[in-house]
């Protein structure tokens, strides 16, 4: 508030000093104030705690063309701190910032006398004031502050909470809460793309999805398209008669060369769109370079020059390469004040439950799709045809097993590489993870994508081996992945150093499941919260195996001791399932 609101507020508080609020009812009586009569002010608000914004007559700060422009002179510590407000354009005698909170907040705090348009528009675009019972009862406190910032921020921000914090949710009801957004792209990697509508389905946004399936297809009219980064490029000329409401990014750290194919598509996708999410754990990967596309994209008057941008905040002028770091203070100052949300899993501790779980549904190619119900079509032929009384049932049980392996085989193997570019999502972020896998070719795999970042527990190694390996990745964080057979890794072993674990593959027996969470989940976790991934190759055995060893898991965990229910329970079930298929 200025300091004029500031003495008339104290005026009308009967709770202030008598005389206090005496000289203020003597100073609201007045037109004009000198010099003695500004000082009594300043006295009483300081006395009083009130922030104010003190006006210069000679600074005047004016709307026109969805910019402010600025006019009124300035000298020492009021012009460093004018000229660094992101975006500024100077031209002649034209001085003009861009239209946002941020540099409206800045020009009170310099005195500048606001336009009263620039005023409407301040309060009009002011945060959207919602009781929390419109709220979706499953959204924790910190998401829905997330959702109204994004509000308050007009759809256009960085949403950067960490891995685990539920960013895809936040999105989803700010899309239901705002029944202006009826048309939307979503670009994400190709495997988020069957996660993306699983959960626009959970969170029932009332708007038609299509998943974009390769370079042939076309957008949805209306209602959601989701697409993947790889094939953005492609969607050039469809996107400038589809005026979307909203474009999303998902795993946004994509977009960190300005050079590359999906960034240039990305930035051709936006033009004209009025609001832009971008979405990611880890926006930077490794200096604040890597930013600028993507705040730029946000929001090209803040952030309107690349080159003044890396002079500033990455050393450019002493190294022309650009990939210093300078600044960051302001940097993050100015990010979180226009367009970054930002919460760490530590400071939401007290709002996370003990476990949280996640089911990631990745899509098989089409080449892998044929080859896996080629496989299934066997299977329940074979099933139809050697099934009947309990005692045959036993006696096929051996090559009904190798049979299902072979199609589990498959599952993973076409949801391999999706799973991979996921797993990376949470080491990006630099947040060690456990995989549990059950095949040798899966683990050496993986061994290989991820290698000197990686260990193993497996069959293969001795105890002294294995044990060196759980003492490796507790200890060194330069160590960001533990891959364990789900058999070797989930007894006898520690590793609480992660907070999240991933089942790229399931065994037959739920108490393994059980027993595997239960390596990182003890005490001496470093973090009191952990994040369970199940990725799962969508319409496989992957989504049967899952099902049924949710429902064993909970009759283990609430009436049995582990190890009590037998994998032959788990293949009677898939074998009913592929008799009635």
């Amino acid at each position: 508030m200025d300091i004029r609101q500031a003495i008339q507020h104290i005026s009308t508080d009967m709770q202030v000093d008598k005389r206090d609020r005496s000289m203020a009812l003597n100073l609201m009586s007045r037109q004009t104030w000198d010099s003695l009569c500004l000082g009594h002010a300043r006295k009483i608000a300081k006395k009083y705690k009130m922030e104010v914004y003190e006006e210069f007559p000679g600074r005047r700060a004016v709307l026109r063309d969805e910019k402010i422009y600025c006019f009124g002179t300035m000298y020492g510590s009021a012009l460093s701190k004018f000229k660094a407000i992101p975006g500024l354009i100077e031209w002649k005698d034209t001085k003009n910032v861009p239209l946002n909170h941020y540099s409206i907040k800045v020009l009170r705090e310099l005195g500048f006398n606001l336009s009263s348009n620039l005023k409407e528009w301040e309060e009009e675009n002011k945060v959207r004031e919602s009781d929390n019972k419109e709220f979706d009862e499953r959204l924790y406190p910190f998401q829905v502050e997330g959702i109204k910032r994004i509000e308050e921020l007009n759809g256009r921000a960085l949403l950067a909470d960490e891995v685990g914090l539920g960013k895809s949710a936040q999105i989803c009801v700010y899309i239901k809460r705002n029944p202006e957004i009826k048309k939307v792209l979503i670009v994400c990697p190709s495997g988020l793309r069957l996660n993306w509508k699983k959960e626009l389905e959970l969170w029932k946004v009332p708007l038609k999805i299509k998943i974009i399936d390769g370079k042939k297809d076309t957008l949805a009219q209306d209602g959601i398209s989701i697409l993947s980064y790889t094939v953005a490029f492609n969607y050039y000329c469809d996107i400038e008669h589809m005026k979307y409401d909203l474009i999303v990014c998902d795993e946004s750290q994509a977009l960190i060369h300005n050079g590359s194919q999906r960034t240039k598509a990305v930035r051709y996708l936006s033009q004209g769109i009025d609001k832009i999410l971008m979405l990611s754990a880890t926006p930077l990967t490794s200096r604040p370079k890597d930013l600028f596309e993507q705040v730029n994209i946000i929001n090209d008057r803040i952030f309107n020059s690349r080159t003044k941008f890396l002079d500033t905040y990455c050393g450019a002028k002493k190294d022309s390469t650009g990939k210093g770091c300078t600044n960051p203070d302001l940097l993050h100052k100015i990010l979180s004040e226009t367009m970054m949300i930002r919460r760490k899993r530590v400071d939401v501790m007290d709002q996370l439950p003990s476990k949280t779980y996640q089911v990631i549904p990745i899509e098989l190619n089409k080449k892998d799709r044929e080859e896996y119900e080629f496989a299934k079509a066997e299977i329940i032929s074979y099933v139809k045809q050697n099934y009947g009384d309990a005692a045959a049932n036993r006696a096929r049980f051996g090559e009904t097993m190798v049979r299902m392996e072979h199609l589990k085989q498959l599952a993973v193997k076409g949801k391999l590489k999706d799973s991979i570019e996921y797993i990376r999502t949470i080491t990006d972020s630099g947040e060690p993870v456990v995989v549990f896998a059950t095949h040798k070719f899966v683990i050496e795999e993986l061994m290989q994508e991820f290698g000197v970042e990686a260990l193993k527990i497996d069959g293969s190694l001795s105890v002294k081996q294995k044990q060196e390996n759980i003492d490796q990745f507790q200890n060194d964080e330069n160590i960001k992945v533990m891959v364990c057979n789900i058999q070797a890794g989930s007894t006898g072993v520690t590793l609480t150093r992660s907070n999240h674990v991933v089942f790229l593959e399931y065994s037959w027996l739920p108490s393994d499941l059980i027993q595997s969470i239960g390596r990182i989940d003890r005490i001496g976790q470093k973090c009191m919260s952990l994040s369970i991934h199940y990725i799962v190759a969508d319409s496989t055995i992957d989504q049967m195996i899952c099902s049924i060893l949710d429902k064993k898991s909970r009759i283990l965990g609430e009436i049995l001791d582990a190890g009590t229910l037998d994998e032959g329970l788990l293949l009677n079930e898939l074998i009913e399932q592929f008799k009635n298929s």
